[in-house]
């Protein structure tokens, strides 16, 4: 923490990658979401940012002086999509690390026991919301996730370079962020419903999917 101030649970914590005083590599050091937010100069600059609850991105795009306009019919359909994908998450967020792996390994997901079990979770509930999505067509890794707007790859494209695949369907912030072409949009289009194991289905059976 650069400010020195706890970071509470459940809030918005920025990671930044810094070099290691004790070893030859780099160190992960947590910020306040307001302590971090200099590091960028938009939504756009922090990985996973379209990930966090609406209120939050709303929040923190005020603070790079961006405004999310809601009166944009795509924006609405984001923050809605948002809603959902966080009510799923929290319907899965009971099951254990083992558990959640096994849904990602049964439905073919790049995954590892290093993967943190709350990307597990989002992964899941996003798919439960909007379907699977296909293979990367750069990099072909089972890596696909959708984020708010967009679709990211989070496999490597060779040894371990991260593939740069980002596909934009609507530009939440206003930034002039250029949608996709539709040859693109094509080669990433949904492919089915995620499959259920059954700890998964114990998990799921008070949650109703919202309209």
């Amino acid at each position: 923490k650069t400010c020195g101030r706890g970071i509470q649970k459940d809030t918005v914590r920025v990671a930044v990658k810094v070099r290691s005083a004790f070893h030859d590599g780099f160190d992960v050091q947590f910020n306040h979401g307001s302590c971090a937010i200099s590091l960028g100069s938009s939504p756009d600059d922090f990985k996973g940012f379209q990930r966090l609850e609406w209120s939050d991105q709303v929040d923190l795009a005020s603070q790079l002086g961006c405004t999310i306009d809601t009166s944009r019919r795509g924006v609405r359909q984001i923050k809605r999509l948002n809603e959902m994908v966080h009510q799923a998450q929290s319907a899965v967020a009971g099951l254990p690390k083992k558990a959640l792996l096994e849904v990602l390994e049964l439905n073919g997901r790049m995954v590892s026991e290093k993967t943190p079990p709350s990307t597990m979770q989002y992964v899941i509930a996003e798919s439960l919301v909007s379907g699977m999505l296909p293979p990367c067509p750069w990099c072909g890794c089972a890596a696909l996730v959708g984020e708010g707007g967009q679709v990211r790859c989070s496999g490597y494209s060779s040894g371990t370079m991260r593939c740069q695949l980002k596909v934009t369907f609507v530009d939440v912030f206003g930034g002039g962020e250029a949608e996709a072409s539709d040859d693109l949009k094509a080669s990433i289009a949904r492919v089915g419903t995620l499959q259920q194991t059954p700890a998964l289905t114990r998990a799921l059976k008070k949650f109703v999917l919202p309209d």
